[in-house]
């Protein structure tokens, strides 16, 4: 199972990546202390649940992420295609 997050860290967090591209990184840590010298956020908590969230959002722009399903769907499409 996946974490449940709040609205407001998804969305503070793909904010940040979509107006600062290439700034953060994959790595926890580094977000982290970027988060620390450019915002001002007050809790640490927040300020590390965005920093992981942000992981997420990264990873999924870098994979362009498409459920394994409808992959598969579009293969056994193509197979059904290609026998007649």
């Amino acid at each position: 199972m996946s974490n449940i997050r709040p609205k407001y860290i998804k969305k503070t967090a793909q904010e940040l990546v979509e107006n600062n591209p290439g700034l953060f990184t994959t790595k926890f840590e580094t977000n982290k202390y970027i988060l620390d010298d450019k915002w001002d956020i007050e809790s640490k908590q927040v300020r590390n649940r965005i920093a992981g969230y942000i992981i997420t959002v990264i990873k999924n722009e870098n994979n362009n992420y498409e459920p394994v399903r409808l992959l598969n769907k579009e293969k056994s499409k193509r197979k059904k295609g290609n026998k007649k």
